[in-house]
């Protein structure tokens, strides 16, 4: 598997394939009552020039263990986030229960293509 560059950047696969890269990217670092790095994983296709997600996971590294937060799909307008924020924008520390359990069978269904599509990644 491709690891990610000094930029927090890895492609896997190659556009024109038959089946769409995955993108992974460093996107941030969660500081307060929860931290972690946060690591996007998506899909991008291009409609009328733009770049649109499709999908795009954006999951919290707590040191090893990976937690899916967040689910984009632009085509669609849909944007979900497991977390819940202060009025200042900050990280309160709580979650929606149903919304991460949600994104979580999202993500197992994908790995489980993403794997059968490129074994490189089992």
């Amino acid at each position: 598997m491709a690891k990610m560059d000094e930029n927090g950047y890895a492609k896997i696969g190659q556009d024109g394939d038959t089946f769409l890269p995955l993108v992974v990217e460093r996107a941030g670092l969660v500081q307060g009552a929860i931290k972690g790095d946060l690591v996007s994983f998506a899909h991008y296709v291009e409609q009328n020039g733009d770049l649109c997600r499709d999908p795009d996971v954006v999951m919290l590294d707590t040191g090893g263990r990976l937690y899916p937060i967040r689910y984009r799909l632009d085509l669609l307008g849909v944007d979900n986030d497991a977390l819940e924020y202060d009025d200042q924008g900050q990280i309160t520390g709580r979650y929606r229960v149903k919304m991460q359990a949600d994104i979580c069978a999202f993500c197992a269904i994908w790995a489980k293509n993403l794997i059968e599509q490129r074994p490189e990644l089992g």
